[in-house]
This record gives structure tokens, C-alpha cells and sequence, in this order.
């Protein structure tokens, strides 16, 4: 026998530690088998890069273990893993990473293939999507000869011993360094690499980074817990964290690669439980225990920096743990190791090719995913360096066609490469692959993480198009054109974001994207012709869906002429109908507006104006209702505002006589003696004339005669004032909406009664209207205005009249809000004048009075005319409208009744029936044009007012002294066609 020298004992305490990181008493379930693959001599593969592993230098200073483990004189048993922390953090029992602070890191289960003994658990960290890396002596201890494995990994923080599932994954083949000894693994070379079966894409993977002396160290792993006075004492495979001080890197006598070190420090005993460096106790200060192997250690920022190889002096405080230092490039040469064996390799197209071609692909390697034999139901290496999984991006510039079956990770096409997949190419692919590019299947694209992270996202640059089958879920954000002509695409899925659908149609059929599952739309479609174009009326499903959601924002127009298309949806389908616009049109409004837009003058002229209103949805209504607000109807409202305004001087100067007066008959009453007075007091008065004088006389103060009210109208120079307000809601056509007219007319005027009943006078007038058309788009029309009159009151016996002559100027402001687009409006504002011409008599007679209440009969007649200037909006550009000059005329009659009540001898209540009759019935209408295309002119449809309608009135008429007489009235229309309307008036007149 040899002599056993300390460093045998070393040996063998690390050995017995090994054993303790993976006790086959731990073990759960059977993991996949694995081949175990020892390399020697491994050098970086050629053409495929070191990534983050390069140009990392060896650390200083370098502890000599092998001496200081001399010195310390630990025993044989007290070399081992163990991982609990400082006692006043309490019982590890329900205290994990509950937060998942860490997750990329994982528990590794081992088992060996041929009789599933349990080789034990370990920890680990996902570098990449492919890439856990543990230690090599949870596989190769020295202690299980080597041997075909299985392991499995769970990235659960809480859910401990369970390897199937959520976050789960399979080892398909381990690599270890080729100088790895496992006898004596603490000299170094302790990593192992696992390949996963499926890659992650959920979990963020931890890059390595360099140590720094002094530096905090988290501690992460699934092992034993416990605390520095109980160690030990809790495995319940839940992932923990802890944190210590990196004291510096050592290694021992011979070794092969160099260790990060740390000491276990007891915070009520720093000096007696320092081992090397600064006693100080970190805030969660712990150490690694069996199950933690392989787990490792990180820095502030997240980077890696070893994994973990074991402990030395016992399981609590005092001890001190080592972790294999990732970024030695001195001893170690990890980094090359590790970049020569990462799982996941990139590769890049170098030119235009084949892709089974080498040389199509940087390194000369053509990217193919690649298993081992299989070994049911676990997947087995079978050759030396392990498996290998491709990203694969194909630059700008260069096209690669796939004519065979290959499996990658991810793809990624750069703007300005293609990838033409043939009918006999079959592309698999795991993560979330891309096109900036040009993407042509007329084969098959499958996803084998379909409902996870399979997805193929067409960017915005990007292009996907042909008549194959993408067996995967499609986002498109750039644009998806099924066929290479006319044809059909099959998705599994498809989810448009502001993206474009691509359709090309002829005169029998079109493109169509068929999607299995769900077929989320937003964005736009759009349809051109290939060959013949689509004709009027044609109909086309140009997508299919297990179920659709959502509906297109905007439908884009490339068929020439006046044909656009519509869509329309279903449960599971989009639908288009080459329509034109009038297809769409229903009523008088719309339909002259498709008219314009439909010649093939303003066809040529406003292309972009039409196409952009051949947008809008139409089968929802919103294309005729873009078409109805395009119409300026709302301009009649200029038509509206006259004949309003000249309702109001009407009231003020065709009724004045009888309001005034209290009733028709005190004006014959005041007549009656004035006369009488005039003729008694003639210097040569005749026989007939006294008694003809002196009978009236005596019928008046009798009250036999005509009179009515007490109120008398003073002779001579008077001042007259009115205020009147007039409030309609007037129907457009074809139900459109309704304007809101409030019209307003303030009036001061001088008149002279000569005292034999004769009043004349003259007045100006301000006018103010304004009305609101918040129908459709919305708008408004407001207007100022004056007007002078000319007015006279005649009063003979029973018998009075009034009459009046007006002329005014209105200054017009329009504003309408008109749709250019699927989602954009204008406003588009106009200014005109116009002049007005107003005529009326009002005729009444006396019919009845006693001593409480007179009764007479009214009539009249009265003309409006007003001439509006033509005018162009502005602000809509080619959608402004262009107006023409017009007349709007009306010739109304009136016929009624009217009572006063004699309540007092200065107040008197007034009531006045009348049936109006207009003459010149006819609705309004007028010719337009678009600014864009002024030839083409339709017709422009206003409110149709009826022909006959009975108007009640009722006010007050009173006297506040001898000179001054007033009225207050209200009115209000009934069983008038298209017209709601009621006035409100005031007027007064002061003699002086």
C-alpha cells in the first residue's frame, strides 16, 4: 500500500463530498437517459464564435489550498458540501426564493439508464436556451463508475422533485472537459454542459462574468438547509438563496483549474470562524450544502461566476466552500471550453444558395438541429461533442431556398433577404422566429412550440406570401399576401397588428388566407387586381377562420375607376363586393353625392379624395352616412334664417294695430271720436254734419259701435320698440337630423298718428340667428343681419289694416365637419351675404263686443324673398363644396280669428287663431359641386316646410300710462310638416 499523505486525505474528503451533493436517498423519478461524453482537447469550432466567453483573464492572488487545508487539520469526514446560513435568519422552513428571484436556476435529478438507480440532485444555471450548466461530479463523482445517465431539470423555485410539466426539460446529452478527472474533481475541469430538449424561452438566461475580490456573492441553490449551529436539516427541494464575500480564488497542488473561495463566518464569532480574508458577516451569509453542486454564485449585476464544487470544515460556521471559476482562462480554459460546446450555436448566411449547401452558411455548417438515436422513451447523445441547435438569420441581400426537411431554433430574415421555402421544403422551428425580409412557403413552416413561444412574427419591413401551409400562429406587422398570384396560404393562427392583408383578385376569384384556429383582424386590407379585373358586384371570401375576431380599420383601393371594394364579416370569414359607390347610396342625400364622386370627370380629377372616401365601411352604414355628410345640405340653413327672421318683422309690423290696441275695436272707438270732434268743432258745419257727428258720438260713449279695449292709441310722434325670438327644429331630408334655429329680431321705429286713424312709421332692425346642426359630422350656421321697414296702420269704422315693406343684408358663417377618410375629417368653413325683400298686409274686422269681450275676424298676406350669394368652402381641399347662387321665395296667407277679453280698462288678455296656407310649397334644394371638380354638379336636398298649419298665439296687451302702450305674445305652430316652431314677442310704443 502507498502512503496516505494529506493530499490523499483531500482527495478523499472531496470524494465523500461528492457522494453527500447527490445522495441516492433524494431520488424522485427516472430522468432521460443521456450518453456521458468526455472530450479531450477541445478547441473553439471554427467559423462559430466564443461570444461572451473570450478575452477573460485569470484572477490574483491564488490561495494554496493544499497548505491551507494542512494547516487547518480537518479531518476526513469534515470535507463536504454544505449549504445552511447564519442562525438569526431562523428555520430555512418556508423562508425560498418565493419571489423567484433567481430563475434561472434550476434542480438537476440524475439517474443511471440501466437499472434507474438514483444518482442524486444537483443545481444548475441556464446560460442559454439550450445551455444548463451544472458540475461535472453530480454525473461523474468517482464514486457510480461512469455510465449512460438520465436527468432532468426543474426551474420551479417551490415545487421541488418535479421533472415534468410547467418549466421542466430533458437532458439530451452532457459534455465534460476532457482533462476532468473525477477522482479528483476538486483540481478542477468540474462543469458539465447539458443540451436541453426544448428550448426556454420563458426564463431569462444568466451570462457569465468575472470575479472580483471582496465582491458580494449570491448564493443560489435546491440543496439541504439548515442553519450555522443546525445545519442540515430541511430538504424539501425548494430553490434558496444566500450571500457571502468573495475572499479570492485558490487552488490545490496539481490542479487544473482555479476555485472562487468564501469562508462561513458566525456574525457572534467572526474572529474564531474567519478563515481567509475580512471576518465579516454578509446579511444573508451562508454556505452550500448537498443538493446545492453545480448551482451557482452571482454578482450584483446577475452575471455568474462559478459553479459549485464543494466545502471544507464541517456544516456550520467556520467552514469555507469553493465554487469552479468560470472566467479561468488560465488554468481552466473554461471559456473555450464553453464556447466550443455551447448547445446553441448562430449561424449566417454567407451568400445566396441552398440551404442543405455548406457554403451557404458561415463556417461551412449547414444548420440542422440535430438528435441523437433514441433510446425510448428518453432521446441519447451518440457522438462526441454533444448536441448542437441553430438561430439562424439569413442576411440582406441573400436568397436561401429550402428544398428538404430541416429543424432550427429560430429563424430570422434581415430586411432585404428572402427565404423561399418549395413545395418540397419543410422548416420546423422552436422560438419566435421573424421576417423583415422576404418569407415565400409554398411548402410547410411548422412550429413545434406552437402554443408557447412558436410563433412567426412578420415584422414591419417584413413579407410573408405563397400557397403552402405555416403550421404555426402568425402576427403580422408588416404584410401577409397569400399566393404567388392568385392563391391560398394556410396559417394556424393569424393576429393582425396595424399591419396590412394583401389580397389580388381577377373576375372569377381571389387570394384567400385560410386560418385553422383564430383569426384576430386590425389594420388594413387591400385588393388589387391580377388579370382581368373584378367586375360590379362580385363577391369574394377572402378569409377563413375557425373563429374571427375584430374587423379591418381600413380597406385600401387599388382597382381602377369608379369599383372599390367592401368588406363584410361573418363568425368565421371576411368578405368583399366590388361595389361602387352608389351601391351603398339610400336615400335623396346620398345618392346625388355617389353620383359626383362616380363621374369619370371627378374620377380624374380628385383620385386620391375618392379612394380615401372609398375606405370607409360600408356595410355598417358609415359609407352612406360619409356620403350624406358630404353633402351640404346644412347651407339651407341660410333659407331657414330668412324666412325666420322674416316671421319675426311680420309679427312686429303686420299685427301691430291689434296688439297695441288691446283689439281691433278700440282703434274704430278712437276714430269714432276723433271725427266727432273734428266735425263738431268745423267753423260751418251743416245740418247732416252735427248729427251725423253727434250719432257717433253717442254710439261710441254708449258703446253701440265698433270699439273693443279701452286702450286708446295716442295721436301724434311715437316711439315703437320690439323684441322678438323665434325658436324652430326643422327635419332634413331623408331623416338625416334636424336643425336647431334660434333666431332673434330687436327693432326700433318713430311713427305719427294724425288722429283720424292713420299711423305710419319707420324702423331698422338688427337680426342675429344661429343654428345647430350637430347631426352626422356636425356644423353650425350663424348670421347677422339688418333690415329697414316701412310700415302704416289704417283704422276706418269696424275695419283696420296694417301693412309693411322690409329690405335687409344677412352676413352668413358656415362650418361642417366632412369625412376625407376612414378616420380623418375636415372642417369645412364658407361665407356669404345675402339680401332680403319682405311685403305684408294684415286685414280685421270687427265682429262682436259687449261690456267683457270683442271677437274679430284677421287675414293677410305676405311675401318673403331672399337672395343668397354663391360661395366655395374652404378647408375640406377637393371635398369643399361649391354653391351657386339662389332665391328662396315664400307667399303665405293667413285666416283666422282673434278676441280680446276686457279685464280692466288698461290690461288686456289676447287670443289669436289663424290657418296658414304657403303658396310656394316646393322643399328646398340646390345644385353643388365638389372644389375638386366644379363641372360635376348634384343636387343638394333641404327641409320641406308643408303647405298648410294652424298658428295660436296668445298675450297681453296693457297701457302703463296715457302715452305709453305695450304687448307680450307667444305663439306657437301646429300640424306644420317638417317644422317645430314658436315665437316669443315683446313691443312697446311711447308717444311723446
Amino acid at each position: 500500500m502507498g502512503q496516505f499523505t494529506r493530499l490523499d486525505a483531500l482527495r478523499s474528503f472531496l470524494l465523500f463530498g461528492s457522494a453527500l451533493l447527490a445522495p441516492a436517498a433524494f431520488a424522485q423519478e427516472a430522468p432521460p437517459l443521456i450518453v456521458l461524453e468526455v472530450t479531450d482537447d477541445i478547441q473553439p469550432v471554427e467559423g462559430e464564435p466564443l461570444a461572451d466567453y473570450e478575452g477573460l483573464s485569470p484572477p490574483a492572488p491564488i490561495f494554496d489550498l493544499s497548505a491551507l487545508i494542512t494547516s487547518l487539520g480537518y479531518g476526513v469526514d469534515s470535507l463536504r458540501p454544505v449549504m445552511n446560513w447564519r442562525d438569526d435568519l431562523g428555520s430555512p422552513v418556508g423562508q425560498f426564493d418565493s419571489t423567484n428571484t433567481r430563475p434561472s436556476v434550476g434542480q438537476v435529478n440524475m439517474r443511471r439508464s440501466t437499472d434507474s438507480a438514483d444518482l442524486g440532485y444537483c443545481s444548475g444555471t441556464l446560460i442559454n436556451a439550450r445551455f444548463y450548466l451544472t458540475a461535472a461530479h453530480c454525473v461523474r463523482d468517482g464514486v457510480v463508475p461512469d455510465a449512460i445517465v438520465r436527468a432532468s431539470i426543474n426551474f420551479n423555485p417551490s415545487t421541488g422533485f418535479v421533472f415534468s410539466g410547467a418549466n421542466t426539460r430533458n437532458a439530451v446529452s452532457i459534455v465534460t472537459p476532457g482533462t476532468y478527472d473525477p477522482f479528483n474533481f476538486f483540481l478542477g475541469q468540474d462543469l458539465a454542459i447539458m443540451a436541453l430538449d426544448r428550448p426556454v424561452y420563458n426564463i431569462t438566461p444568466s451570462p457569465i462574468g468575472t470575479p472580483t475580490t471582496g465582491q458580494t456573492l449570491s448564493i443560489v441553490g435546491y440543496g439541504v438547509a439548515g442553519t450555522g449551529s443546525a445545519p442540515s436539516t430541511v430538504f424539501d427541494g425548494r430553490r434558496r438563496l444566500g450571500t457571502n464575500v468573495n475572499e479570492g480564488v485558490g487552488a490545490f497542488g496539481g490542479a487544473t483549474g482555479t476555485l472562487i473561495l468564501a469562508d462561513f463566518e458566525n456574525p457572534l464569532n467572526l474572529a474564531g470562524t474567519n478563515i481567509f480574508g475580512s471576518a465579516f458577516a454578509s446579511a444573508r451569509e451562508a454556505t452550500v450544502a448537498p443538493g446545492d453542486s453545480g448551482g451557482p454564485i452571482f454578482d450584483a449585476a446577475g452575471n455568474v461566476l462559478g459553479v459549485a464544487s464543494g466545502v471544507s470544515g464541517g456544516f456550520g460556521y467556520g467552514n469555507f466552500m469553493f465554487w469552479t471559476n468560470l472566467s479561468d482562462n488560465f488554468l481552466g480554459n473554461y471559456p473555450a471550453f464553453i464556447a466550443a460546446n455551447d448547445p446553441l450555436r448562430f449561424s449566417a448566411s454567407t451568400g445566396s444558395g441552398a440551404w442543405s449547401a455548406g457554403g451557404t452558411w458561415s463556417g461551412g455548417i449547414t444548420p440542422d438541429n440535430t438528435f441523437g438515436a433514441t433510446d425510448n422513451p428518453f432521446t441519447v447523445a451518440d457522438y462526441a461533442i454533444g448536441q448542437r441547435f441553430y438561430n439562424v438569420t439569413i442576411a440582406g441581400g441573400h436568397t436561401v431556398t429550402l428544398g428538404d426537411v430541416r429543424d432550427v431554433d429560430i429563424v430570422g430574415i434581415n430586411a432585404g433577404g428572402t427565404l423561399n421555402i418549395t413545395g418540397a421544403g419543410d422548416l420546423g422551428f422552436w422560438g419566435q422566429s421573424s421576417a423583415s425580409g422576404n418569407l415565400i412557403v409554398n411548402g410547410a413552416m411548422r412550429s413545434f412550440d406552437p402554443t408557447g413561444f412558436g410563433v412567426l412574427s412578420v415584422n414591419p419591413a417584413g413579407r410573408l406570401s405563397g400557397t403552402g401551409s405555416v403550421l404555426a400562429p402568425v402576427v403580422n406587422r408588416g404584410t401577409v399576401a397569400p399566393g404567388n398570384s392568385i392563391g391560398t396560404l394556410n396559417v394556424a393562427s393569424y393576429t393582425q397588428l396595424g399591419a396590412l392583408l394583401e389580397i389580388e383578385m381577377n373576375n372569377l376569384t381571389g387570394d384567400i388566407l385560410n386560418v385553422t384556429g383564430t383569426a384576430s383582424l386590425s389594420g388594413a386590407v387591400s385588393f388589387q387586381p391580377f388579370g382581368p379585373s373584378p367586375v360590379l358586384g362580385q363577391t369574394h371570401t377572402f378569409l377563413t377562420a375557425g373563429t374571427r375576431t375584430g374587423t379591418f380599420t381600413s380597406v385600401i383601393d387599388l382597382i381602377p375607376g369608379p369599383l372599390f371594394p367592401v368588406v363584410d364579416y361573418g363568425a368565421g370569414f371576411a368578405r368583399v363586393t366590388i361595389g361602387n359607390l352608389c351601391t351603398f347610396s339610400d336615400n335623396i342625400v346620398n345618392t346625388p353625392v355617389c353620383g359626383a364622386l362616380g363621374d369619370p370627370v371627378a374620377q380624374a380629377a380628385m383620385p386620391a379624395a375618392i379612394a380615401q372616401i372609398q375606405q370607409i365601411p360600408s356595410f355598417g352604414g358609415d359609407l352612406g352616412a360619409a356620403l350624406e355628410a358630404l353633402n351640404p345640405t346644412r347651407a339651407h340653413a341660410q333659407g331657414l334664417v330668412g324666412l325666420q327672421s322674416g316671421d319675426l318683422l311680420r309679427n312686429q309690423f303686420g299685427r301691430r294695430s291689434h296688439d297695441l290696441l288691446g283689439g281691433s275695436g278700440n282703434a274704430a272707438s278712437s276714430a269714432q271720436l276723433d271725427m266727432a270732434r273734428s266735425q263738431l268743432a268745423s267753423t260751418a258745419p251743416t245740418a247732416d254734419m252735427l248729427a251725423y257727428a253727434a250719432a257717433n258720438a253717442l254710439e261710441t260713449v254708449d258703446g253701440t259701435g265698433g270699439g273693443g279695449g279701452t286702450i286708446d292709441l295716442p295721436n301724434g310722434y311715437a316711439m315703437f320698440f320690439a323684441a322678438d325670438v323665434g325658436i324652430s327644429e326643422t327635419d332634413q331630408p331623408a331623416a338625416i337630423g334636424t336643425d336647431d334655429t334660434d333666431v332673434a329680431a330687436l327693432t326700433a321705429g318713430i311713427d305719427s298718428a294724425n288722429g283720424n286713424g292713420t299711423v305710419f312709421g319707420v324702423a331698422l332692425s338688427y337680426l342675429q340667428s344661429k343654428v345647430d346642426q350637430d347631426y352626422g359630422f356636425g356644423g353650425n350656421t350663424s348670421a347677422d343681419g339688418v333690415a329697414v321697414s316701412a310700415y302704416g296702420s289704417l283704422r276706418s269704422g269696424l275695419l283696420y289694416a296694417d301693412g309693411y315693406l322690409s329690405y335687409g343684408l344677412h352676413s352668413f358663417d358656415t362650418e361642417r365637419v366632412v369625412p376625407t377618410g376612414p378616420f380623418t375629417t375636415a372642417l369645412a368653413s364658407g361665407s356669404t351675404d345675402a339680401s332680403q325683400f319682405l311685403a305684408g298686409a294684415t286685414l280685421g274686422y270687427h265682429l262682436c263686443r259687449d261690456d267683457l269681450l270683442t271677437l274679430g275676424a284677421v287675414g293677410g298676406l305676405y311675401y318673403i324673398g331672399l337672395d343668397v350669394d354663391g360661395y366655395t368652402e374652404t378647408g375640406a381641399g377637393p371635398l369643399s363644396a361649391v354653391l351657386p347662387d339662389r332665391t328662396i321665395d315664400s307667399l303665405r296667407s293667413q285666416l283666422g280669428g282673434e278676441a280680446a277679453l276686457h279685464l280692466s280698462s288698461s290690461l288686456i288678455p289676447l287670443l289669436r287663431v289663424v290657418w296658414n296656407h304657403e303658396f310656394m310649397d316646393d322643399a328646398f334644394a340646390t345644385q353643388a359641386a365638389f372644389a375638386g371638380a366644379p363641372t360635376v354638379t348634384f343636387t343638394s336636398p333641404g327641409p320641406d316646410l308643408g303647405t298648410d298649419w294652424v298658428t295660436v298665439g296668445a298675450g297681453v296687451s296693457g297701457k302703463l300710462s296715457e302715452s305709453t302702450s305695450f304687448v307680450f305674445r307667444y305663439q306657437h305652430d301646429f300640424g306644420r310638416d317638417g317644422q317645430n316652431n314658436q315665437q316669443v314677442s315683446a313691443a312697446a310704443r311711447m308717444a311723446f
